[in-house]
């Protein structure tokens, strides 16, 4: 006979399964510090703000986004049991080197399971691995959203308060040549990062400028912003 368990939810969405992990919900990352950008006309870097949350197995990381400023995943890394989480967060606001202004943002992180919670239900693979723990609320993504190469925007609806999983890669450009002095070419390094237009009910990829550096040439050449693929889901109950 053959073994295993599937289960889907309301939307007909898989929620947890015998042959894959299913991540639960295991709570805010907790924040450590906000680092400003730099000012430095020579060569000045962004700001980010930084997270901790501990959990021994694996994560996935979820942030809200809105219309006030840009959001991305800038990177995670763990050290024993304790996961450290980069941010990129604006306020709406730049600097002088047009570095956007940071601020503190929700973090929400999902965990895969490592032990059997006080209560609910536990799934297990057919080796004996714990593949599941539904004393955890799972991770189920609402819906994905793609982007052609140079496509900025997409819409959706539906979602009281959407958070995105997923960033897109760094994209280089040149801005212009300043014409005078030793370092006469100004280079700003661009990234992606997400916004929702609440008017227009559109995700946005803004940009988010990640070094800003004069040099002596040669000019680099400007790239065109890759597809992307993210996907959301309703944050609106995570606590």
């Amino acid at each position: 006979m053959s073994y295993g368990l599937t289960t889907v939810n309301g939307s007909d969405k898989l929620t947890m399964s015998t042959d894959g992990y299913t991540y639960g919900y295991i709570g805010k990352a907790t924040l450590v510090s906000i680092t400003p950008p730099g000012t430095d006309t020579v060569s000045s870097f962004a700001g980010f703000s930084t997270y901790t949350i501990t959990w021994p197995g694996k994560i996935i990381v979820a942030l809200p986004i809105k219309s006030n400023g840009a959001v991305c995943l800038l990177g995670q890394s763990q050290s024993g049991s304790t996961w450290t989480i980069k941010v990129h967060k604006s306020n709406g606001s730049s600097n002088a080197l047009s570095f956007k202004n940071q601020e503190e943002s929700e973090v929400f992180v999902f965990g895969a399971p490592v032990s059997v919670s006080d209560f609910g239900v536990a799934l297990y693979s057919a080796s004996g691995e714990l593949v599941a723990d539904l004393g955890r609320r799972p991770l189920s993504f609402d819906r994905m959203v793609s982007m052609a190469a140079n496509v900025n925007t997409a819409s959706f609806s539906g979602l009281t308060k959407p958070a995105v999983i997923g960033t897109e890669p760094t994209y280089i450009t040149q801005t212009f040549d300043t014409g005078s002095g030793p370092t006469p070419w100004v280079n700003r390094i661009i990234g992606g990062a997400w916004r929702w237009d609440t008017a227009s009910g559109l995700i946005e990829r803004d940009s988010r400028q990640e070094q800003y550096f004069e040099d002596d040439g040669p000019i680099i050449a400007s790239t065109n912003r890759p597809a992307a693929t993210v996907l959301l889901l309703e944050a609106n109950a995570l606590t």
